[in-house]
């Protein structure tokens, strides 16, 4: 029998198929290295998403280091999540309409961070849904105008919401570069969670912006009361 080299890869989508043998007994380990090699027609597939993959991955670092209280893991963690994973998989629109959702939480996150940080409370529901009821790019000038971020942090929120916006709220216009655009919205939605937040490591331990675990503290007692 003559030796053959076969251009296969891993197939990383089974591992943790549902429909696996579970009859050990009878599976032999080239019956296993079959099942997890993928076929010629799904190796493009595959490949395209490593190398997506590995466009995205020097982002995601929030996922990492931001804090995942309830709110912030469901407001702005999930969502970004979710864009990495609409990018990987090629559906660049919903990756910038996520971003976009992204961006536009974090700001509302920000005016309540604002607000503790200084007068030591959370805001009122009264202040709250005002600063909500703002559009998009009026709750960034506010911020701004509060000290809360600066020209070129208004300026990525901008983009990113500004990208959202143009691929959303259209349908006639045809984009230029969807993949361009998905990927310049990761990286921005990356940086501005980083730099506003001020997320680093620092000695093996992760830092924030001052006051944000005190925020996040009050916030989890207020819920409780």
């Amino acid at each position: 029998m003559s030796n053959q080299a076969l251009d296969v890869m891993l197939n990383f989508f089974l591992f943790t198929a549902a429909e696996f043998p579970r009859n050990t007994d009878t599976i032999t380990e080239a019956d296993i290295l079959t099942y997890l090699l993928a076929s010629d027609n799904n190796n493009d597939h595959i490949t395209s998403i490593l190398s997506r993959y590995h466009e995205v991955a020097p982002f995601l670092r929030p996922l990492s280091v931001i804090p995942h209280e309830h709110r912030i893991e469901s407001r702005i963690v999930s969502p970004f999540r979710a864009a990495i994973g609409s990018y990987l998989l090629g559906n660049h629109a919903a990756a910038i309409a996520m971003c976009g959702s992204v961006c536009e939480s974090f700001t509302c996150l920000l005016y309540h961070l604002t607000v503790h940080h200084a007068t030591g409370c959370l805001p009122s529901k009264t202040k709250a849904d005002a600063f909500e009821r703002l559009n998009q790019r009026d709750r960034i000038e506010v911020l701004l105008l509060l000290g809360r971020i600066d020209d070129n942090q208004r300026n990525i929120l901008i983009r990113v919401i500004g990208k959202r916006n143009a691929y959303l709220h259209t349908f006639s216009n045809v984009p230029a570069d969807e993949h361009g655009d998905a990927m310049n919205c990761i990286k921005d939605t990356s940086k501005a969670l980083l730099t506003i937040f001020e997320c680093q490591f620092e000695k093996g331990a992760v830092r924030f912006r001052p006051g944000v675990l005190e925020f996040l503290q009050q916030s989890k007692a207020s819920k409780k009361a």
